[in-house]
């Protein structure tokens, strides 16, 4: 009985994860203002960054690394430890995991394709997409 209430759990946590991305996902395509937070929190990180430049852009750096390209390197001390153990169904599920995710990113990012500004440059617009958050959607597949 408890089994089948942690499945009803995570049923419950999964589907709700779904339906806020899709209300959120829905609200990008209709041009809602939730689609410019990304403006809001550059024009709040504006003054800082005027201020404080170069160590605010170090933090964002070591932030965007462990929310971006650290997480490969994460990710294979992560296969090592488990090969190491011979856990072979984790590990199979662990790099499925991770490739499933970018991927996924990927043909999100390719189906909404939305800009996003430059931090610091609130003129400029990255050539990369903003929606969904490859460092967020990353980041919690890999962390959580």
């Amino acid at each position: 009985p408890n089994r089948s209430r942690s499945h009803y759990s995570l049923l419950l946590v999964a589907g709700t994860a779904t339906a806020a991305f899709a209300l959120l996902a829905w609200s990008y395509v209709n041009g809602s203002p939730v689609s410019r937070i990304d403006l809001l929190a550059g024009e709040l990180l504006q003054p800082l960054y005027a201020v404080g430049g170069t160590m605010i852009r170090r933090v964002l750096y070591w932030v965007s690394f462990f929310g971006g390209s650290g997480l490969l390197f994460i990710a294979g001390i992560v296969a090592g430890y488990l090969a190491g153990r011979r856990s072979w169904a984790e590990l199979v599920l662990w790099m499925t995991t991770v490739v499933g995710v970018i991927l996924l990113n990927r043909l999100l990012k390719d189906a909404f394709v939305l800009t996003r500004p430059v931090v610091g440059q609130l003129d400029l617009l990255e050539d990369s997409s903003g929606f969904p958050s490859g460092h967020a959607m990353i980041a919690t597949a890999t962390y959580g």
